[in-house]
């Protein structure tokens, strides 16, 4: 076979043709497998910023909904702890009721329910979820240190200070007053103490007067620490969820069951006695409606997050649609050129095989 000289840039420009037509088929195949318009953003061309830009906003949108996943997570569990708390709560105000009304003046089962109350109280208030402790406000690197002490030795300093007023020598009055201090001078209710406030031994008491020298019952940074750690759930606004276990309404709540693990009669001291116990009371009937506002407060927050995460739903949606128009091949347009490119190779071939079959004997036949 020879080709002549005059054949030879066409021959070469064919085979070009052909190299770039067989190219362009395997692209198109690649799309019609993958119903993607390439397998980089580079073959997307001019969009390939755009996608990129819209597959930013999908991520930072993934982050917000995981964000509040995390909240909703812990804040159903926060929920459910304070429910119990409430149930544990309206319990209690039926055992003081029914002490205050016993005319036998029997404490048995109110100290009963007290300790195993305030047990339970401080289990619930170091409540533990992926290691971390919800009810420590945004202290939560302390993972293991909870935020409540054991309770055992402030049961055993309030049975001490219930023993003072029944001994004689001081009132039922400076006992409450003593309580009141344990749990909201911040020198005696945290370990350690925070820095400027004075720490036990409290100094001796003054005659008439009962001491409060108390076993601490919070974690000490816990006085430091914000009411809750904070998210990132939309652009430019992050939320503060989560109820820390110093709140004056936890202090009143470990108070009145405190109260009501050692208050005992005293027949000589009977006025001290109800002045003690009426504490307890007032405590737990108060406490009732500020728990109740946690609560709240805590479902405002939830309710806020379920919108945030609806319209974070419906903009991914969009952003994902956005995506498959930027990225997606038109499957129809791709088999109508893998045709036409097809019909175009067997014709470029063709060509291909008369160009390298040409001779001049060929030619004069």
């Amino acid at each position: 076979m020879t080709t002549g000289i005059s054949t030879i840039g066409q021959f070469k420009r064919i085979q070009t043709d052909m190299l770039r037509t067989q190219e362009r088929l395997l692209d198109l195949q690649t799309q019609a497998t993958t119903g993607k318009r390439g397998t980089t953003f580079g073959d997307l061309g001019a969009d390939a910023r755009r996608s990129l830009n819209v597959r930013a906003a999908v991520d930072q949108i993934e982050v917000f909904r995981r964000n509040i996943d995390t909240v909703e997570t812990r804040g159903g569990v926060m929920d459910a702890a304070l429910a119990r708390i409430t149930t544990l709560m309206n319990e209690l105000r039926t055992e003081y009721s029914k002490v205050a009304g016993n005319v036998n003046n029997d404490t048995t089962f109110l100290n009963e329910f007290g300790r195993r109350g305030l047990r339970e109280i401080a289990n619930i208030l170091n409540t533990r979820l992926d290691g971390r402790y919800l009810f420590a406000g945004n202290d939560i690197d302390r993972r293991d240190d909870p935020p409540v002490r054991d309770p055992a030795e402030l049961i055993t300093r309030f049975q001490n200070l219930v023993g003072e007023y029944r001994t004689g020598g001081v009132d039922g009055t400076a006992v409450v007053a003593a309580m009141d201090a344990a749990l909201n001078d911040p020198g005696r209710a945290y370990d350690p103490a925070p820095a400027g406030f004075v720490t036990a031994p409290a100094p001796a008491a003054p005659p008439g007067t009962a001491s409060v020298d108390v076993a601490p019952i919070f974690r000490g940074s816990l006085f430091y620490a914000g009411n809750g750690p904070r998210a990132r759930v939309d652009t430019n606004f992050d939320v503060e969820y989560g109820v820390r276990a110093d709140l004056p309404v936890f202090r009143d709540i470990i108070q009145a069951f405190a109260i009501a693990a050692t208050v005992q009669h005293d027949p000589a001291e009977d006025a001290d006695y109800r002045a003690v116990l009426a504490r307890g009371q007032e405590l737990t009937l108060n406490s009732i409606p500020e728990l109740n506002n946690e609560i709240g407060k805590l479902g405002l927050t939830r309710k806020e997050i379920q919108a945030l995460k609806s319209k974070h739903e419906d903009v991914g949606v969009y952003l994902e649609t956005e995506i498959g128009q930027i990225e997606d091949a038109d499957l129809a347009e791709v088999f109508a050129r893998i045709e036409q490119s097809q019909v175009v190779l067997q014709a470029t071939y063709k060509i291909t095989a008369d160009l390298q079959g040409l001779s001049l004997l060929n030619f004069l036949r």
